[in-house]
């Protein structure tokens, strides 16, 4: 990435990963007298242009420096207005190890799409479903018991339910007593069909599956309620498994 001399200038100002807007600018060129006021939003548009920044929103960047630093799950702190999910979580926790450019998210409003050079940002409408998150390793993505329902209401959306099955798996019972406290606040009983469903296959404790089988609807619903197909009935949860999630277990 080649930058003009005073590009470099307001570039070597700066700090990898840091926030700035077109108002810290403003102030960086009252101090050193770099160019005409005018000219800042121009050179702000051409380090877009050339990757040495990130546009967040209206005035405001992420410093990259370049592209070869370009961290796609650091900036989803700043593009995501909720965290990072479903997949892309269980890649940061270290259950999907497959490099995704699409990075998954949450928001409270419509769903939203931003491509920023070869990554694709999702952020998935949650609603009032957008709680649960902590930071890990420095990302801000769901916890295990939330990225469970996360998947589960997303299925749709996950390819490879193999490594959420890992996730299932490493679970401890503070994590379990998490996800049952979300389901019982929640009171979906459809979802909790399928949760409950999942995690049996998973091989999730005893107590567990019987504690949300207890709360757990009695209508009949599908695991990927985007699909119509009606196939592999299990009567113990009234759930159609359309996703076929046996090709998924060992």
């Amino acid at each position: 990435m080649e930058l003009t001399v005073l590009e470099q200038k307001i570039m070597n100002l700066t700090r990898e990963g840091e926030i700035i807007t077109i108002n810290t600018l403003y102030k960086l060129n009252e101090i050193f007298k770099f160019a005409e006021k005018d000219t800042i939003k121009e050179i702000a548009f051409k380090l877009v242009k050339k990757g040495a920044l990130i546009r967040l929103e209206r005035g405001k960047y992420l410093v990259i420096k370049s592209a070869e630093n370009y961290n796609a799950l650091k900036a989803a702190n700043y593009i995501f207005d909720g965290y990072i999910a479903i997949t892309s979580a269980l890649f940061v926790y270290g259950y999907n190890q497959t490099k995704s450019f699409i990075i998954w998210g949450t928001t409270s409003s419509r769903k939203k799409v931003r491509k920023i050079g070869e990554y694709t940002y999702i952020m998935l409408p949650m609603g009032k479903l957008v709680f649960g998150s902590f930071y890990y390793k420095g990302y801000k993505i769901s916890t295990k018991a939330k990225t469970v329902l996360d998947c589960v209401y997303n299925i749709h959306y996950v390819e490879d339910i193999t490594p959420l099955i890992y996730l299932i798996l490493d679970m401890n019972s503070k994590d379990f007593d998490e996800l049952l406290g979300y389901l019982h606040m929640i009171n979906n009983s459809s979802l909790t069909q399928r949760v409950g469903f999942i995690l049996e296959k998973a091989g999730a404790p005893k107590n567990i599956i019987t504690a949300i089988k207890r709360i757990a609807g009695k209508s009949v619903t599908r695991l990927d309620k985007r699909i119509g197909s009606y196939i592999n009935y299990d009567k113990k949860w009234r759930v159609f498994d359309n996703v076929n999630i046996n090709r998924f277990l060992r």
